[in-house]
């Protein structure tokens, strides 16, 4: 047998071979779970513990942006305390957004979805994006050094909290639909968020103290 032979030989197993991967995978049934709500865009922010941080609890972006947070005083003006690092357009859970000052037990805070205008950077001149008139109290919390804050809700829990906030949701069911990983070689991996979501840490923090609506 010459070395074309060979060659040929190999190459015909190879190719043998990627086809049979291929088939494989493709073979597959992907079923890709729907977001939790059905706005396009969305903020909840639960009664938390005093601290440097504010953690929403839920944010959805319709394009990249950030995720504001603010101090709300009775009678005055809102600061600006806080802004998530740029988020990709989608859904996130647990957004830590750390603040440049502390916010003390009894303090009120709101969260706003910021649209990024494209060169990366929190500016007061982003655009904020509205979220439904009957879903504004799902974007205000109250410190307190009693809140009971629970960061790892499951998914039908956390689509229940969002759906009483005024959104429009699709509750998922008990046995949500699972997509196959070939990373780890098992059959099913969620397409959702995990129960316990890792949070997202930000450092970034305005430039000015203030802001108006």
């Amino acid at each position: 047998m010459n070395k074309n032979s060979l060659y040929i030989g190999a190459t015909v197993l190879v190719l043998v071979g990627a086809l049979a991967v291929a088939d494989h995978y493709l073979s597959r049934s992907y079923v890709v779970n729907p977001p939790l709500v059905a706005e396009p865009n969305a903020v909840l922010l639960k009664d938390q513990k005093p601290g440097d941080d504010t953690i929403i609890t839920y944010a959805k972006l319709a394009k990249p942006g950030y995720v504001a947070v603010y101090s709300a005083p009775q009678g005055g003006q809102k600061e600006l305390i806080g802004t998530s690092d740029l988020l990709p357009a989608g859904e996130h859970r647990n957004v830590r957004v750390h603040h440049h000052h502390a916010v003390q037990s009894g303090a009120t805070v709101t969260a706003a979805i910021v649209a990024d205008d494209g060169d990366g950077v929190f500016e007061d001149t982003d655009a904020t994006v509205t979220t439904p008139a009957d879903a504004d109290d799902s974007a205000t919390a109250t410190i307190s050094d009693d809140a009971d804050f629970d960061t790892s809700p499951t998914d039908q829990e956390l689509s229940e909290e969002l759906e009483d906030a005024g959104y429009e949701t699709d509750a998922p069911s008990d046995d949500s639909a699972a997509i196959d990983s070939p990373e780890d070689g098992g059959d099913t991996a969620s397409t959702t968020e995990p129960e316990t979501a890792p949070e997202t840490e930000s450092t970034t923090t305005a430039e000015t103290d203030g802001t108006d609506e």
